[in-house]
């Protein structure tokens, strides 16, 4: 359908025409997030309107009843692309495809950056649905989260909407830190190709595992590796899938070495720390720099447990024994096909704790 260069008549499409079928929004594949409605608009085959929402009434100011029996010309006058909704509506009438656009805007008052989503979708009889939606929070989601989730996570973040992904909450969650152990030594034999080759063989070999198990790069930082378990999506289980998490990325890094053996590289083994516990989580940062990460000290014994870990061995925390001992009793199928055995460790000192704290050990046997 192309859009029309005449006005049609004033009167209001005939509702009881069997060729205009009453057509109810459908979606259009379009995102919904907290906060953020599409705003809907039908036309028929001479491009007359004959349904609006009150969202894209109220973006036009005016009443939706006031705009059925108008030509959609006549709204097609937003400050991202007057003539925008003309040129996608005559493209689909020539490909009969639905087809979608995101455009900015720049808002003259804040100056911030907006980004809206127009898409144009066929409907049956010829006609033809608009929809417009602000996906500034939804393109500000991706492009903060996806550095730190698998696309999976991303998706399930997107269909939940009444949450607020970016705000600082309070949550029992599991960290998981993992380092090299030798790595500073070789940085100061090694040539700097080595190293590089080294870190991009075990960056990429955590990553993987990280996201084969639903896990939230919290933050890479040369050799070390912080992962997070329970959050932003929450998870059932938190502590076991952070364990398993990391016997999967000993025993990744176990063929790794086995390769840079074979290519006469430096094989250097890994170090874990596991805490789970009660820690601040969200966005921390300015405007220009965003991170997503936890605060709390929990995170800071994952971090101390991963710094006194043996070559290739696992330390995880009492409380995160506690739980994975529980999740196991309640459901013994997660641990199909692991061989799990935990022993107890020495008693560690923690900065900020008045007493040592209980360490547990854990690999497969």
């Amino acid at each position: 359908m192309a859009a029309r260069d005449s006005r049609p008549g004033d009167s209001k499409p005939n509702r009881s025409d069997p060729n205009i079928p009453a057509i109810k929004p459908v979606s259009g594949q379009m995102v919904s997030l907290k906060g953020i409605d599409a705003r809907v608009m039908q036309i028929d085959p001479e491009g007359v309107v004959f349904y609006m929402n009150s969202l894209m009434a109220r973006s036009l100011l005016i009443e939706a009843a006031e705009a059925e029996g108008q030509h959609f010309s006549d709204f097609d006058k937003f400050e991202w692309g007057p003539g925008l909704l003309a040129l996608l509506v005559k493209k689909v009438g020539k490909s009969g495809e639905a087809i979608e656009v995101t455009r900015p805007w720049v808002d003259p008052e804040s100056k911030a950056t907006l980004f809206y989503r127009v898409a144009v979708i066929p409907l049956p009889a010829n006609c033809v649905q608009i929809l417009v939606q602000d996906v500034t929070g939804v393109r500000r989601l991706r492009e903060v989260f996806e550095r730190f989730v698998s696309p999976t996570i991303i998706e399930r973040m997107m269909e939940t909407p009444d949450v607020d992904f970016f705000q600082r909450n309070r949550y029992e969650l599991t960290v998981l830190f993992a380092d090299l152990r030798g790595f500073t030594h070789m940085c100061a034999s090694a040539e700097p190709e080595t190293v590089g080759t080294v870190i991009d063989a075990f960056i990429s070999a955590a990553t993987k595992v990280a996201f084969e198990n639903e896990a939230t790069i919290d933050k890479v930082i040369g050799d070390e590796v912080m992962l997070l378990f329970g959050a932003p999506i929450p998870q059932r289980g938190h502590a076991l899938r952070a364990v398993l998490t990391a016997l999967a990325m000993q025993r990744a890094h176990g063929r790794l070495m086995a390769a840079w053996a074979e290519s006469h590289l430096p094989s250097l083994p890994l170090g874990i720390g596991v805490s789970t516990g009660e820690m601040v989580v969200g966005c921390v940062g300015s405007s220009q720099v965003t991170n997503y990460t936890v605060l709390g000290m929990p995170v800071n014994l994952g971090a101390r447990l991963c710094s006194i870990a043996g070559p290739g061995e696992t330390l995880i925390s009492r409380r995160t024994f506690e739980m994975v001992k529980r999740e196991i009793e309640r459901d013994p199928s997660q641990v199909e096909g692991w061989s799990i055995k935990f022993s107890r460790g020495a008693p560690v000192d923690v900065k900020g704790l008045d007493a040592p704290v209980d360490v547990i050990r854990v690999a497969e046997g």
